[in-house]
């Protein structure tokens, strides 16, 4: 069978071969009506852009580029937990959707054993890196990184750093707090350890508190890590704390804190039923993070900027609040004030 190629798609809609490719390749130029046209051809006819052809064209003057191989991607885990296996299965789809085929390795620490997966990758035609979110500051210098382009997860910079695209950490914090606040609290803690705000590059805890200085509230910060020994729950009713700030962890404490508000700093997922207490979280999808950060690698693939950037940039995404109700949870108005 015929594979379809991007002329056919322009026939078919009636368009010009550049518009097709300009839709293909997410540029904003080109009228909503078309665009939609153009994408349904494309659903339709499962037509797949040749990303070997695109870079040979971009990348003709590059003496050791791997002509006889299509061009494929890595995306590349340390910590290979839940999150950053979630987000390679997204990322493999943005691919797919470009017409890349992207592969998942292991990151290793060792310098020696990134030495050999760069050859490993290189000899397989592999020419884009995509970085997961690691929860330490990784250092990468051992791969043989002018082969290759580089884009990492998350706010934290390797080592060396390299352009990433990730959360708005700060702004999200604040997105949050400001709920509490709409809401009428003002016993507003932060439940975070150290080593998870370092990640962000101490971000959550630096809108925490530019956010209570700016409202004048009193800081209420429960580090998790430096006091293993205190529970949590004796210190939320100690301090008459009204609304906790943090990760997903702070779902466990819902049935003990029933009259506390939960806002949380990252997607809610696998919810089965309402929260036991008032909740809510900040949401930046997943998707969305992965297709900006293959097609940040496509760009720079085209464009021919291998190697480590001489200004590492970080692409951040504003989240959007949502509201979970319970029906369990108290009327906010027959809460105690005391102590406001």
């Amino acid at each position: 069978m015929k594979k379809v190629s991007l002329g056919d798609i322009a026939k078919y809609c009636g368009v010009s071969r550049m518009t097709v490719s300009r839709v293909v390749n997410g540029v904003q130029s080109v009228k909503e009506e078309t665009r939609k046209r153009v994408e349904e051809a494309v659903a339709k006819f499962g037509y797949q852009p040749d990303p070997l052809m695109r870079l040979m064209r971009a990348a003709s003057s590059r003496s050791n580029y791997p002509r006889e191989r299509a061009v494929g991607l890595a995306y590349l885990d340390y910590d290979c937990d839940a999150y950053s296996l979630d987000i390679f299965e997204k990322a493999r789809d943005a691919a797919s959707a470009l017409g890349y085929e992207m592969k998942y390795f292991k990151c290793p620490a060792e310098m020696e054993a990134q030495r050999q997966l760069s050859r490993q990758m290189w000899m397989q035609g592999i020419q884009g890196l995509l970085f997961a979110t690691p929860r330490i500051q990784l250092n990468i210098s051992g791969f043989e990184l002018e082969k290759f382009v580089l884009i990492g997860f998350g706010a934290k910079h390797h080592i060396p750093p390299i352009d990433t695209v990730g959360s708005d950490f700060f702004e999200n914090l604040i997105i949050a707090a400001n709920r509490c606040h709409e809401l009428g609290m003002r016993r507003i803690g932060l439940r975070m350890s150290h080593q998870r705000d370092a990640y962000t590059g101490h971000r959550w805890f630096g809108a925490y508190s530019a956010f209570c200085h700016r409202k004048k509230l009193k800081l209420l910060y429960f580090d998790p890590e430096e006091n293993p020994g205190q529970d949590f729950v004796d210190w939320v009713t100690k301090n008459r704390i009204e609304a906790i700030i943090g990760l997903q962890g702070i779902r466990s404490f819902q049935k003990l804190l029933p009259n506390v508000f939960f806002a949380c700093l990252n997607d809610w997922q696998a919810i089965e039923q309402k929260p036991v207490a008032e909740a809510g979280h900040v949401l930046v999808p997943r998707e969305l993070l992965a297709k900006e950060a293959v097609a940040l690698l496509d760009y720079k693939l085209l464009r021919r900027n291998y190697g480590v950037p001489s200004w590492p940039r970080h692409i951040s995404f504003e989240g959007q609040w949502s509201d979970l109700k319970s029906s369990e949870a108290q009327p906010r108005s027959s809460r105690s004030r005391k102590g406001k």
